[in-house]
């Protein structure tokens, strides 16, 4: 658990310094609301930097149980050449509650209870509607996929979803 602490504070690192020689990208300061898709969470965004990010996501992962994530997030601004697009990528560490059932060659069906805890990284595009419609909303779609490290190593592809955030000035 040290080390995968030691790790994601060194990327997080990294990106900080990369933050400060691009164009600025930050739509604003902090954000939050809601996300459906994958996990039906409530989400919250804050800017470190002008491109740094860090988001929680705190929600129910489909037909499993309570699940969190914290990632770390750069942002690079007028993608496609749009002004208020903003696309980002990144990474950062879940941690859930998962109630899984499985049948046996006999067919009897029985229900398995863990936490489990792993990595995910998370790619996206983000429009920021505040100048458009002079109300402070911020709308993005994304992929997050990765996989749980505990209590097996287990892929997660399917994870996408999209996220409504009223923007706090």
């Amino acid at each position: 658990m040290k080390n995968l602490i030691l790790t994601l504070t060194i990327i997080s690192l990294s990106l900080c310094s990369f933050g400060q020689i691009i164009e600025p990208a930050s739509p604003y300061n902090f954000a939050a609301g809601a996300r459906a898709g994958f996990l039906t969470a409530g989400t919250a965004k804050y800017f470190l930097l002008e491109q740094i990010a860090i988001e929680g996501i705190v929600g129910i992962r489909s037909f499993q149980g309570p699940h969190a994530s914290l990632l770390g997030e750069y942002h690079l601004a007028h993608v496609f050449n749009i002004e208020n697009m903003y696309m980002f990528f990144g990474g950062g560490a879940n941690i859930g509650y998962a109630r899984r059932t499985s049948t046996d060659i006999n067919g009897v069906s029985k229900t398995l209870s863990s936490a489990y805890f792993g990595l995910e990284g998370i790619f996206g595009f983000e429009y920021n509607f505040t100048q458009l419609i002079d109300f402070p909303l911020a709308i993005s779609i994304d992929v997050r996929p990765g996989f749980d490290t505990y209590p097996s190593l287990r892929p997660i592809f399917g994870a996408t979803g999209i996220s409504i955030r009223y923007i706090f000035i």
